[in-house]
């Protein structure tokens, strides 16, 4: 009977870890969602000034283009752990992009 009592507390253990891990993961997906909204603004942004560029000087703008680059692969990582496909945390809590 006392193993059951010690094991009682120990699962009353992981589940509270289980559950502040989701909490915690809960409020980091919320602000990885904010985040996101915020990165497709200036995606979107980007977008227009390189069609603008484009139409001005017939070319497209190679720093510009290489920023848009590192932005959507920026996003797709954002949105990997927003959907829980990955655990890495992206910037700026996590790995840089």
């Amino acid at each position: 009977m006392s193993d059951t009592n010690q094991s009682e507390p120990a699962a009353e253990s992981e589940m509270t870890e289980s559950g502040g891990r989701d909490w915690s993961r809960l409020l980091l997906v919320i602000l990885f969602a904010l985040i996101y909204q915020v990165a497709e603004v200036i995606f979107f942004a980007v977008a227009l000034f390189q069609v603008v560029c484009m139409l001005v000087t017939g070319d497209r703008n190679d720093r510009l283009n290489e920023f848009a680059g590192t932005l959507t692969g920026y996003i797709y990582q954002v949105l990997e752990y927003i959907c829980l496909r990955s655990d890495v945390q992206p910037w700026p809590l996590g790995e840089s992009a």
